[in-house]
């Protein structure tokens, strides 16, 4: 997490313990409510409400793969 309490996509993905491009698929695919905001980098950058949401959705984002 980052001081300013962001997570990287990469710290998202191991909080939920899935690979980052699994991430990166929802959001492509449209499955998630939200998109990341971007840091200058053009890295993806997650606030902690949207971490929060995808704890208590990941089960069923991977139960629904397909």
């Amino acid at each position: 997490m980052k001081e300013d309490g962001t997570y990287y996509a990469q710290e998202v993905a191991d909080l939920l313990g899935i690979n980052k491009r699994t991430l990166f698929r929802w959001e492509a695919t449209g499955k998630l409510p939200f998109v990341p905001d971007r840091d200058i980098r053009d890295w993806r950058v997650y606030e902690q409400r949207q971490v929060d949401w995808l704890k208590r959705n990941v089960k069923l984002l991977l139960k629904n793969r397909g």
